[in-house]
C-alpha cells in the first residue's frame, strides 16, 4: 500500500495488518476479517442504494460483501485529492465452477433465495428505487441499433478481414432474431411484469454469473451488487443461464434442472416464463461481439473473436432446439 492509500485506511476503524491483491482490488487482513479496498468513480447516489440493498439481505443472514463505513459513517473515503475509495467484507473462497454441475444447481438455489429475500425491500425515504429500473426494450433496441451499425460500417470497409467477412456472412441472420424477440418483447407484457416488479420493490442483482458467487467455508456468499436495479428477476437467471449453457453445449436436461431448481424455491408465471425464453432467445452473445469489435482497433481483430464468433454460431442450432424443448414450444 503506498502512503496515500494508508491515509485514506486510517478513515476506518479497524487496522490493516496486510494486504495482498484480489480481483481489481486490494484484499486487506485486518483485525475486523477481510476487507476489499478500492478506488471508487461511480455514482454516490447508486452506492446509497446499492448500501440499502446489501443492508436489508445482511438482515436476512445471507452473506454478501457488505460496504464498510468509515468512522465518520461515510460509505466513500477521500484522499488529499479527493479520489474515492470504498471498503468492502470479504471472504476466503473460490468462485462457482460452471462446469461443475453440482456447483452450478448450488449457484441457482442462491439466486432463487435472494430472489425472494429481495421482495418488498423497505428502502428510505429519500430513494426512489425506480430511478434504477431497467428498461429492457429500450436495451434490446439499442442493441438491434448497434448491430445494424457494426453491419453497414463492415460492408464499408475495404480489404475486409477474414472475421468481418464471416461476421457479414451471419450478422443478417442473428440481427433478425434481435428485431424478432425485440418484437416479442412488446407483445408478451413486459411493461406490466416490469411494473408489477417496481410496485413489488423486486430486485435484481444486475450481473449474477460465476464471479458472483463464492463457496466459503460451507457457506456462499454473493458478491458484487454494483449493477443492482429493481426490475424483472428472472433477468438474473438469464444471465447465469446463458453463461452455463455456453459452456454445457446448450444441453437440454442442464438447462431443465437450472429452471426447475430455481422454480422450487422462487416459482415464477407464465407471464415470467414467456419474458425468460424471450431474453434467452435474443443473441445476445453475437451483439457482445459486434460490442467489442466497435470498442476496440479495427487494425487488428483478436483470433478470440474468432473463436468467439464461430463457437456462437456452430451453438445456435442446439440453442434453438434447447429453449424449443424447454419452453414447449
Amino acid at each position: 500500500m503506498n502512503d496515500r492509500e494508508n491515509e485514506v485506511l486510517g478513515q476506518y476503524e479497524f487496522t490493516a495488518l496486510s494486504a495482498y491483491r484480489g480481483r481489481g482490488a486490494a484484499i486487506l487482513e485486518t483485525d475486523r476479517g477481510l476487507k476489499s479496498f478500492r478506488e471508487f468513480s461511480g455514482s454516490d447516489r447508486k452506492l446509497q442504494f446499492q448500501c440499502e440493498i446489501l443492508e436489508h439481505i445482511r438482515a436476512l443472514g445471507m452473506k454478501s460483501d457488505f460496504l464498510v463505513k468509515n468512522a465518520q459513517g461515510e460509505l466513500i473515503s477521500r484522499d488529499r485529492d479527493g479520489n474515492g475509495y470504498v471498503v468492502r467484507d470479504w471472504y476466503e473462497g473460490r468462485e462457482c465452477n460452471i462446469r461443475d454441475l453440482p456447483e452450478v444447481m448450488a449457484g441457482v438455489r442462491s439466486l432463487a433465495r435472494l430472489h425472494m429475500a429481495c421482495r418488498d425491500v423497505a428502502f428510505s425515504r429519500e430513494e426512489d428505487p425506480l430511478r434504477y429500473r431497467q428498461d429492457v426494450e429500450e436495451v434490446f433496441r439499442r442493441r438491434n441499433q448497434e448491430m445494424r451499425r457494426t453491419r453497414a460500417f463492415m460492408r464499408e470497409r475495404r480489404g475486409k478481414t477474414d472475421f468481418e467477412l464471416f461476421f457479414l456472412g451471419c450478422c443478417g441472420e442473428f440481427l433478425e432474431k434481435g428485431l424478432a424477440m425485440e418484437r416479442s418483447l412488446q407483445s408478451c407484457g413486459c411493461r406490466e411484469l416490469e411494473e408489477e416488479a417496481c410496485r413489488g420493490r423486486r430486485v435484481c442483482h444486475g450481473s449474477y454469473n460465476q464471479h458472483s458467487l463464492l463457496f466459503t467455508r460451507g457457506e456462499t456468499a454473493i458478491m458484487d451488487f454494483s449493477r443492482c436495479f429493481v426490475g424483472i428477476q428472472l433477468s438474473d437467471l438469464h444471465d447465469f443461464m446463458r453463461k452455463v449453457m455456453e459452456k454445457w453445449d446448450w444441453d437440454y436436461d442442464v438447462a431443465r434442472r437450472m429452471l426447475e431448481s430455481y422454480q422450487r424455491i422462487c416459482p415464477v408465471s407464465g407471464e415470467e416464463l414467456r419474458y425468460l425464453r424471450i431474453r434467452l432467445c435474443y443473441p445476445e452473445k453475437f451483439w457482445k461481439i459486434a460490442n467489442h469489435y466497435n470498442n476496440r482497433r479495427k487494425s487488428w481483430i483478436p483470433d478470440k473473436n474468432m473463436e468467439k464468433l464461430r463457437m456462437v454460431v456452430g451453438q445456435e442450432k442446439k440453442k434453438e432446439r434447447c429453449l424449443d424443448r424447454l419452453f414447449f414450444v
